[in-house]
């Protein structure tokens, strides 16, 4: 009998700890030229990206189920914290606007295992081009966790604008 407490004690333990002990990696920045230089950006353009999640449930009365999605545009995303910090968001880049204005891409770079149970962070890149020279201004890269895969992604761009704005 005790063997089967001391046994559930370490069960119940390892529980305990696995469940939201993840961390988060710290978001990279390797920037060669401040972003304050510039006034536009231009965000290329991305794909929304879905998530759904659900479940079923029954009685003796019949079988239910539930479902719910949520959409994330990362462009969107990018967009309007960079809006909210006063760059201006333009729709093409033109002669008049290219030498104070980045070009913005996004990519999902990763994805990270952090317990047991199968949860894992999204990894997301941007990457800052000068629209004048075509020359790297920034990369940064930051990892997110959430219930859903739009959920870490949201995150982990907002971790990235976090970084970029704050230097």
């Amino acid at each position: 009998m005790k063997v089967i407490k001391e046994l559930l004690i370490a069960i119940y333990a390892l529980i305990l700890t696995s469940c939201g002990s993840y961390k988060l990696m710290e978001p990279q920045l390797t920037i060669n030229e401040p972003i304050s230089n510039y006034q536009y950006v231009y965000v290329k353009p991305t794909s929304e990206v879905n998530s759904t999640r659900g479940g079923t449930y029954g009685n003796q009365y019949g079988v239910y189920g539930t479902t719910y999605s949520k959409s994330v545009n990362p462009a969107d995303e990018i967009a309007g914290q960079l809006m909210k910090s006063g760059y201006i968001r333009i729709p093409e880049v033109t002669d008049e606007v290219k030498d104070k204005c980045i070009i913005i891409s996004y990519s999902v770079s990763g994805r990270r295992k952090v317990d047991i149970w199968g949860s894992y962070t999204t990894e997301v890149t941007l990457q800052l081009l000068s629209a004048k020279t075509m020359e790297l201004i920034a990369v940064v890269t930051a990892e997110g966790i959430g219930s859903t895969e739009t959920d870490d992604i949201g995150k982990a761009i907002q971790r990235c604008m976090e970084k970029l704005i704050s230097q």
